[in-house]
C-alpha cells in the first residue's frame, strides 16, 4: 500500500519562515505520523528562485507552448544554457541547505523512519505560497532514497466534496483531448500519442470555438480531458488560447468543468505552459488530480513528457510513479539543450480525494460484478496480453481490501482477495492478508495455511504472526521461537515494525521456556525498538512479576497500561491485569 506523506506550509519568506506540519498516512486514510517542524525566513532563496525562472530559464527562448510573444534574449544560446544551469545548481544547492536546517532535519528523519525504500510515497504539499510551489522541491534528497516517492502540490484550504462517484458503464477510456492554437509548435505529435492507445475513446476538437468545448464538457462524462497549446499566467489566472483568433480565461468554462468533475473526471492534464494559474483557478472545481507544467515548456519537452507519461501508464504504473518516470527521463534526454525540463512537470492534487487510483480505483460501494467490469477497464486501458497486466490488476485488487473491511463487508473482502489471488496465486502480500482476515474470524487453519504460504515465500511479518499463533493457541514455545529466528533473517532493517514484532514474539516464547534473563534482553531489545507500543511493557511486567521483581516490574506495568490499544486481543487481556498488579502494588505494604 501507498504511503501519503502531507506537508503543510505556513508563514513567509522574510520575516516568519515557514511552520511545516507534516502527516504521514496510510492509503486507507489511517493516520500513522503527526509532527511539526520548521523552516527558517530564506529571502536569498526567494529572490534567487525568481531570477532563475524569470531571467536565466526564461532568456533561453526555447519555442514554448505561450503565446508568441517577445523575450530578451543577450548573449549566443550556448551562454544563455551555460548560464542557466549554473542558475539552476545554485538554487538546488541552497535548496538542500535550507531544507538541511536544524529545525527541519527532525521532521525528515521521521518521515524517513516511516517509509519503506521499495513502497511508493505521495508526497503532498499544501501551500497558499505561488513561490513555493514553483520551488523544485523534488530535488530534496529524500527522493534520491526513496525511488517510488513523487511529490504534488496541493492548496492550503479545502472544501467539502461532493460528487457523482459511478463509473461510466462502458469499458473504453473516454479522453476529451484539447488541441488549442497551433502557431509555432507542433500538436500533430500529442495528437498521434493519443490516437495511438489502444481500447480509449478520444474525442478531438482541435482549435475549437469556446461553445464547442463546453458542448462536449455538458454532453458527456469524461475520465480524463487533455489539452495542448499556448496558455499562460497572468497574475494569478490561467488563461489557454483555443484558435487563432480565441484566447479565454479558464474560469469561463467552470461551469462545464465542475459537470465533468460530478459525472466522475478523474483527471486534467494541461501539456502547456505555466500551468500553475490554470489549477490555482481550477482549485474549487475539486478535480481529484491535474498535471500542469510549472514554466514555460519547450515543444519538444511537452511532447516527450507526454509520451513517456502515457508509456509508464499503460504498463500498469500508479499515476505519481508515472510522472516521476517521465520526469526522469525528460532529465536523460533533454536537460543538455533544455535546462530545467524535468522540473516542469508536477502533479495538482486535490487532498480530498486520497487515496485514489488513477487505475479505475475500486469503489467500496460496488458490487463484485462492478468490480469485474473495473478489472475489464484495467484490461482495455493498456491494451496488453493478460499476462502483462495481471500484476498491477492484482495490486489494486489487494489495496482495496480495507475499504471493504472498514465499512464491514467482510464478503466483498474475501471476495477481492481471492480475485485477486486468482491473478497471482504466489502473491505472499494477497495470502497474508487472507490470514489476517481468517484470523479475524477465529478460522484458524484458514489463517495458518495462508500464513504458512506467506512465509515459505519469504515474508517476514507471516513468521510474526505463525510464531504468535504458536504461542497463544498451540503453546508450542519451541515452534515458534524457531520461526521467529527465522524471521529475523528475512526482515529487513528498514523494517522496524516488523522486526518489533518478532522479538517481541521470541522474547514471549523464550520466557515461557524458562529462559527468563534471555527474555527480558531480547524484550529489553524489541522496547528501544518501538517504546510507543505495549506488548514489550507488558511482556516484561510479567517476567519481572514471575521472578519475584514487583517493585521492578512496576514502572512497565505503567507503561503497559498507558500504552495499551483495546482493539488488539494481546493488549486487551493485559489492560486488566495491569490495572489488577498496579492496584494490588499500591494496596501492599
Amino acid at each position: 500500500m501507498a504511503r501519503i506523506a502531507i506537508l503543510e506550509f505556513n508563514g513567509d519568506w522574510d520575516i516568519l519562515g515557514f511552520k511545516v506540519i507534516l502527516e504521514v498516512r496510510e492509503e486507507t486514510g489511517r493516520l500513522v505520523l503527526e509532527k511539526q517542524g520548521y523552516l527558517p525566513p530564506n529571502s536569498e532563496l526567494f529572490q534567487h528562485l525568481q531570477l532563475h525562472w524569470n531571467d536565466k530559464y526564461r532568456s533561453l527562448g526555447s519555442p514554448a507552448r505561450i503565446k508568441p510573444q517577445s523575450i530578451i534574449r543577450l548573449g549566443s544560446i550556448n551562454q544563455r544554457i551555460k548560464a542557466c544551469k549554473t542558475s539552476a545548481d545554485e538554487l538546488r544547492s541552497h535548496l538542500k541547505t535550507w531544507l538541511n536546517s536544524d529545525t527541519f532535519r527532525p521532521l525528515d528523519q521521521r518521515l524517513r523512519e516511516e517509509c519503506q525504500r521499495d513502497e511508493e510515497i505521495r508526497i503532498l504539499i499544501r501551500t497558499s505560497d505561488l513561490t513555493l510551489k514553483k520551488l523544485p522541491l523534488h530535488l530534496w534528497d529524500f527522493f534520491e532514497s526513496y525511488s517510488n516517492a513523487e511529490l504534488a502540490i496541493s492548496p492550503l484550504e479545502l472544501e467539502p466534496v461532493s460528487r457523482n462517484q459511478n463509473l461510466s458503464s462502458k469499458s473504453p477510456l473516454k479522453i476529451l483531448a484539447i488541441l488549442g492554437h497551433q502557431d509555432g509548435i507542433d500538436l500533430q505529435a500529442d495528437l498521434k500519442l493519443l490516437q495511438s492507445l489502444p481500447q480509449t475513446e478520444v474525442t478531438f476538437l482541435a482549435e475549437p470555438k469556446k461553445h464547442e468545448i463546453n458542448d462536449q464538457l455538458w454532453g458527456q462524462a469524461w475520465d480524463i480531458i487533455f489539452f495542448a497549446g499556448h496558455s499562460e499566467t497572468e497574475g494569478e489566472t490561467g488563461r489557454i488560447y483555443i484558435n487563432s483568433q480565441d484566447s479565454i480565461p479558464i474560469e469561463e468554462l467552470w461551469y462545464g468543468l465542475k459537470k465533468a468533475v460530478q459525472r466522475g473526471l478523474k483527471l486534467a492534464i494541461f501539456n502547456s505552459c505555466d500551468g500553475l494559474g490554470l489549477a490555482e483557478k481550477l482549485d474549487d472545481l475539486n478535480i481529484p488530480q491535474m498535471i500542469v507544467m510549472r514554466e514555460l515548456v519547450p515543444d519538444l519537452v511537452a511532447q516527450a513528457f507526454l509520451k513517456y507519461f502515457l508509456m509508464a501508464i499503460t504498463k500498469g504504473e500508479p499515476l505519481y510513479c508515472a510522472v516521476r518516470e517521465a520526469r526522469q527521463r525528460l532529465q536523460d534526454e533533454f536537460e543538455d539543450k533544455f535546462p530545467c525540463a524535468s522540473w516542469l512537470p508536477v502533479i495538482y492534487q486535490h487532498p480530498a480525494y486520497f487515496p485514489e487510483l488513477f487505475q479505475y480505483h475500486l469503489q467500496k460501494q460496488f458490487s463484485f460484478s462492478k468490480q469485474a467490469k473495473v478489472a475489464l477497464l484495467l484490461l482495455t486501458l493498456g491494451g496488453f496480453s493478460w499476462f502483462m497486466v495481471r500484476p498491477p490488476l492484482a495490486k489494486t485488487l489487494h489495496n482495496q481490501w480495507w475499504d471493504f473491511y472498514q465499512s464491514g463487508q467482510l464478503s466483498l473482502v474475501q471476495m477481492t482477495l481471492k480475485f485477486a489471488l486468482i491473478l497471482e496465486p504466489n502473491n505472499r502480500a494477497t495470502r497474508y492478508t487472507l490470514g489476517k482476515l481468517c484470523e479475524s474470524v477465529q478460522d484458524l487453519d484458514c489463517a495458518r495455511k495462508h500464513f504458512q504460504f506467506a512465509a515459505q515465500e519469504g515474508l517476514p511479518a507471516a513468521y510474526s504472526d505463525l510464531a504468535r499463533l504458536m504461542i497463544v493457541k498451540d503453546y508450542d514455545y519451541n515452534q515458534s521461537a524457531h520461526l521467529s529466528q527465522l524471521g529475523l533473517k528475512w526482515v529487513d532493517d528498514e523494517d522496524q515494525q516488523v522486526r518489533y514484532s518478532l522479538l517481541k514474539n521470541l522474547g514471549w516464547a523464550r520466557w515461557k521456556q524458562g529462559r527468563d534473563s534471555e527474555a527480558l534482553n531480547i524484550l529489553e531489545t524489541a522496547k528501544e525498538l518501538n517504546p510507543q507500543r505495549a506488548t514489550a511493557y507488558c511482556l516484561i511486567a510479567q517476567v519481572k512479576d514471575e521472578r519475584g521483581d514487583r517493585l521492578g516490574a512496576l514502572p512497565f506495568w505503567k507503561s503497559c497500561l498507558n500504552l495499551a490499544q483495546p482493539e488488539s486481543p494481546d493488549d486487551d487481556s493485559w489492560i486488566g491485569l495491569a490495572q489488577k498488579r498496579l492496584s494490588t502494588t499500591q494496596i501492599s505494604p
